[in-house]
């Protein structure tokens, strides 16, 4: 089963970078962690994981026809057809295989629609996060800037200009991508104000 949580960070860690790779970011440097990945993306381990436990059940359960969700020598006292290490290789192989193909369909169904919410973010729109069935898929998010203030009227800092989209906070920092001339510029949440 860990082998099926790694294939599934992988696949949303990539997908959360192909939106940010357009602005030539990475989810890491937004401060996209592991537990954010997977908190952030609670419907998509909802959507695959509830197939790959359903499609695991009924295939362990047509080869062996085994007490539900109960492996080999838990609470039974060992395994007396001589199965047993049929059954467990064929648990495992079965999870990588199902995890590995529903994950890859699944990655190939979102992904267009990654790059497609990328682009609209490039061009200046609000991009709100992916759902299925009312549940976020993905957390993505794009807002068009309204305002960007100093903290103190007196401060010299630069505000900066154009139109501008609110990617999200690094380190203390707001991250803003200029859709007017193709930059991110970093700003200071400690020293300017963003109304959106």
């Amino acid at each position: 089963m860990s082998i099926s949580g790694l294939f599934l960070f992988v696949a949303l860690s990539e997908m959360y970078d192909h939106f940010y790779r357009v602005f030539h970011l990475s989810a890491a440097a937004m401060g996209v962690e592991y537990s954010d990945t997977l908190l952030r993306s609670w419907g998509f381990i909802v959507v695959v994981v509830a197939p790959s436990g359903g499609i695991i059940y009924l295939l362990y359960g047509f080869m062996f026809k085994p007490v539900p969700f109960v492996m080999p020598d838990e609470g039974r006292g060992g395994d007396p057809s001589g199965n047993e290490r049929e059954r467990r290789t064929f648990f495992g192989l079965s999870t990588f295989i199902v995890s590995f193909v529903i994950l890859t369909v699944s990655f190939l169904i979102v992904s267009p629609v990654v790059d497609e919410r990328a682009q609209e973010a490039v061009k200046g729109y609000r991009v709100e996060p992916v759902r299925f069935a009312d549940m976020v898929v993905l957390d993505l998010h794009a807002t068009p800037v309204k305002r960007v203030s100093p903290i103190a009227e007196a401060s010299q800092a630069p505000v900066p200009r154009g139109r501008l989209i609110y990617l999200g906070n690094d380190d203390r920092s707001y991250v803003l991508y200029n859709v007017d001339t193709k930059d991110v510029i970093r700003l200071s949440a400690e020293r300017f104000i963003l109304s959106t």
